[in-house]
Parts: structure tokens; sequence; C-alpha cells
């Protein structure tokens, strides 16, 4: 088989099931269930830097690598803490192909509705998962 190939009906249900997970637990506060979504490995990164934000020249300012490090990022975000004005968040899967046995690309666009502010009214989310243990994780979220 030559990849990339678009993901089966079966594999975009787990992953539209994933990502329903991920938004009810952020529009629940639950901060738990919602690194959960992250598969637990130093190896794991999250791309937290904004176009727009200055240099790149510090890598620690671009990609957070590994899940105690994004654990310890949105543990110091406002959007666990209490008193947030918490939106409701939404995902519409908009693209997963499969790239390798059991690792898929995932595009989804977000809708952010209410709450603070501050949160856009909409979000691109390009996640890498792996199924492991029989469930879908994120290895690489680059949400904007």
């Amino acid at each position: 088989m030559s990849y990339p190939v678009a993901g089966s009906d079966e594999v975009r249900g787990e992953i539209r099931a994933l990502l329903g997970e991920v938004a009810r637990a952020y529009n629940d506060g639950d901060y738990d269930a919602y690194m959960a979504a992250y598969h637990p490995s130093e190896e794991t990164t999250m791309v937290i830097y904004e176009p727009g934000e200055g240099s790149v020249l510090d890598r620690s300012t671009v990609v957070l690598r590994g899940t105690s490090r994004i654990a310890a990022f949105y543990a110091d975000a406002p959007m666990f803490k209490p008193g947030f004005d918490r939106p409701v968040l939404t995902y519409e899967e908009v693209h997963t192909d499969l790239v390798a046995p059991d690792v898929v690309h995932t595009v989804a666009v977000a809708t952010i509705t209410g709450g603070d502010a501050r949160v856009p009214a909409t979000a691109v989310s390009s996640l890498i998962l792996v199924r492991a243990d029989g469930r879908w994780r994120v290895v690489h979220d680059h949400s904007h």
C-alpha cells in the first residue's frame, strides 16, 4: 500500500468520536479528560507558536516536547482555571488520511461560541494521531 490514503469510514468515525471527547472535556473544564487525548510520551509534541508573536529563535517558544510539558502548559492556561468564562467548543472533521498503519493525520475546524472574548470564533487543528492500546491519541498537535 502507498501512503497517504483517505481514512476509512470506520477510522473517520473513531477520530470524530475522539474529537467529541476532547470538546466535551474542554466544555466541562475537565483537565484530566482533556489531557487523556494525548499519547503519554516524552516524544509527543505541541506547537505553541502563534504567527506574529515575534522571533522563533528560542525553540522552546515554538514546540513543547513531552506530555509532561504539554500538561504543565495546560495546567497553567486560563481555560482550566476557576472562573474562566468558557466558550463552547465543537469540532468538524474536515480531512483524515492514513499516513501509515495506525497513524493518521487529521485537519479539523473548531467552532467556538460564547464565553471569553479573547478566544477566537474558529480554530484549525492539524493533528497526527496513533492508535495505541486500541485507542487513538494525539502525538503531534498543531492547533491555531
